[in-house]
């Protein structure tokens, strides 16, 4: 397993706003090590600035080859077609970003953000529209960042887990998902499990959360994430929550339409 097969993006028909450039892959260092973090990005022709997707992704299985798989699947280009700058950030333990995983925590957290705040001092970049997307894992460690008081204009969360302690509560100790987390961050407390928790900071997300959930999901149970979106409404933030007829992996083709609906309408 992991925590999601990665599902193949189809790209559309729907005439290109602006010419694709070529994608880059490059390392910036870590802002508390001297870690690489590695993404790959890419912008429309032009000055800008452009509004900017920020791309996080799932667990992969071996070779793990991080942010690439946005590149490989079409993602990025589709996106720059669409007007953004796309970017694709390989998690620490994936792809080229150095230093051991520790499954969405704080070096994690910290490494994605490094790479917020490395593209939002870029002339290029709209940071007023600055926009992030999670699938899975990524959609946990996406949920924290929107915690954390980073200015953004949306987060887009696929498939994840905001209480990892109900989550823990649900699931049998052999669970497989279990025993990635324990090799990555040890013996699972409820303080190590809330720190990968968004719900239990609903109150300190003020970035508005387009939270997509498979009806089907029995990875990431979709009462979970009902929650999280009711807690955020509840603290005064705005999440919008949407069932799609699925298990854990939505085709992307399935949610791409809504990402673009939701970010529009914050530009």
């Amino acid at each position: 397993m992991r925590w999601v097969v990665a599902s193949v993006f189809l790209l559309f028909s729907s005439a290109p706003t602006h010419a694709a450039t070529t994608i880059s892959r490059e390392l910036i260092k870590s802002s508390q090590s001297n870690d690489k973090i590695e993404f790959y990005w890419a912008k429309p022709e032009g000055k800008g600035p452009f509004p900017t997707l920020l791309l996080i992704h799932p667990d992969q299985d071996p070779p793990k080859n991080g942010g690439l798989m946005f590149v490989q699947s079409g993602q990025i280009d589709y996106w720059l077609k669409k007007g953004f700058v796309a970017i694709a950030v390989s998690q620490p333990g994936y792809g080229g970003s150095e230093g051991r995983a520790d499954f969405c925590g704080p070096r994690t957290q910290r490494a994605v953000t490094d790479v917020i705040t490395h593209f939002q001092a870029l002339s290029e970049i709209d940071s007023a529209h600055f926009f992030i997307y999670g699938g899975s894992r990524g959609a946990v460690v996406a949920s924290m960042l929107a915690t954390q008081g980073k200015k953004l204009a949306g987060v887009i969360l696929k498939s994840g887990v905001y209480d990892f302690n109900e989550w823990a509560d649900l699931r049998p100790w052999y669970d497989e998902i279990k025993w990635d987390m324990f090799l990555e961050i040890g013996w699972l407390t409820q303080e190590k499990l809330k720190a990968r928790s968004a719900s239990y900071l609903a109150d300190k997300i003020h970035t508005p959360l387009l939270i997509i959930h498979g009806t089907e999901d029995s990875r990431a149970p979709i009462g979970i994430a009902s929650k999280f979106a009711e807690r955020v409404n509840q603290s005064g933030g705005k999440a919008q929550f949407i069932k799609i007829s699925s298990e854990h992996g939505i085709p992307m083709p399935k949610v791409v339409g809504l990402m673009e609906e939701f970010m529009r309408r914050l530009i």
